[in-house]
């Protein structure tokens, strides 16, 4: 914003003779009538017009990496600005660099655009365990497993000590309720590859601590085989400030108000968690589900287009879980749901609208 104020400093600057002259030949007729102080604050007035839609339109280039991944449209990209951060950090360990240059995601769920880089001249051959690339001129790469923690850590505090130890040390900062990662092939000879993160907390609400992705070691599975990649721990930190529009609603027994369970509603996800005995098949009140197709069907998205989507037709990697007393759903959506279009959802008889 430094450019902005002195760019507008320097327009209250001008003197009232180039203004007049301005005024003059965008208005001959009138160029006695107005006072110069009136042209300059108009040329103020766009000059601020014209910083606030770079500024604006520099807020929402999202990285080659998430277009491919979510294919985003135009009005999503509108719409949804606040959930693209540009991060841009670094964190050194040892020899090997790790680097998050964007996130998107909001308060609930996470997507982080993950580089390793080798050292300059070193390749996943010269680093590997040498009976993985051998014979091989590709090998998929993992994190072993990783963890996210509401602090700040860099590699120079952790440094000597396990991933063991640092779990140890960080345990009452961690956060996050499920964690997924791609699998990526990369070239024997390639020196750095990337790879998508998703961490999925619940009303996580981000701080001025920040957090820290901890990856104990890479990892590449074969022919039923676990190879060691590179030995950690990694870790790197950055704050955070991703945030989006959702919808929550609480289930409540038709007869007593009884709250009996959750929805939750985002861009990104579908959440669904009830009381096993409160809620039953649509048209069935005394009967609960026996099974998660049943329950599933029985989860709709209602679209103001009047079509509609069941929660077995949302994405192929649902995840529906059956205990003794509760059930829950549970979906991220292959691309970024548009909010706008969503007229209601349906659980069961229990229907939920959202506002226009």
């Amino acid at each position: 914003m430094k450019r902005e104020i002195q760019f507008l400093q320097a327009m209250n600057d001008i003197e009232d003779s180039y203004l007049s002259e301005v005024e003059a030949h965008i208005n001959p007729e009138k160029q006695k009538k107005r006072n110069p102080k009136s042209v300059r604050w108009l040329l103020i007035a766009l000059a601020v017009l014209v910083c606030l839609s770079a500024s604006a339109y520099a807020a929402i280039q999202w990285n080659p990496f998430f277009m491919e991944k979510f294919h985003p449209s135009d009005a999503i990209i509108q719409k949804t600005r606040s959930i693209v951060q540009n991060v841009q950090a670094v964190s050194q360990c040892g020899d090997i660099t790790l680097r998050v240059e964007q996130t998107v995601g909001d308060e609930n769920i996470l997507y982080i655009k993950l580089d390793v880089l080798l050292p300059e001249g070193s390749t996943w051959r010269d680093v590997a365990s040498k009976e993985l690339v051998e014979e091989a001129d590709n090998i998929l790469i993992q994190p072993e497993s990783w963890y996210i923690y509401q602090t700040a850590i860099s590699w120079d505090e952790i440094s000597g000590m396990t991933a063991a130890e640092i779990k140890e040390k960080l345990a009452e900062k961690q956060i996050g309720t499920s964690f997924g990662s791609s699998s990526e092939s990369v070239s024997c000879d390639s020196s750095g590859y990337t790879m998508l993160l998703q961490f999925t907390a619940q009303d996580q609400q981000w701080n001025d601590d920040g957090i820290t992705l901890l990856i104990p070691s890479f990892i590449s599975n074969r022919y039923g085989q676990t190879y060691s990649v590179l030995e950690g721990p990694f870790v790197i930190s950055w704050k955070p400030e991703n945030s989006g529009i959702h919808y929550e609603f609480t289930m409540e027994n038709k007869k007593d108000h009884r709250p009996i369970g959750r929805v939750y509603l985002s861009p990104f996800q579908l959440q669904v968690q009830y009381k096993y005995d409160a809620l039953s098949v649509s048209g069935r009140s005394a009967k609960p589900y026996a099974t998660s197709e049943e329950f599933q069907n029985d989860i709709i998205l209602h679209f103001r287009d009047g079509t509609e989507k069941k929660g077995d037709a949302l994405s192929k990697n649902a995840s529906v879980t059956f205990g003794a007393q509760w059930g829950s759903y549970h979906v991220t959506f292959g691309t970024i749901l548009d909010l706008d279009t969503v007229e209601s959802v349906q659980v069961g008889p229990y229907i939920y609208r959202l506002e226009e």
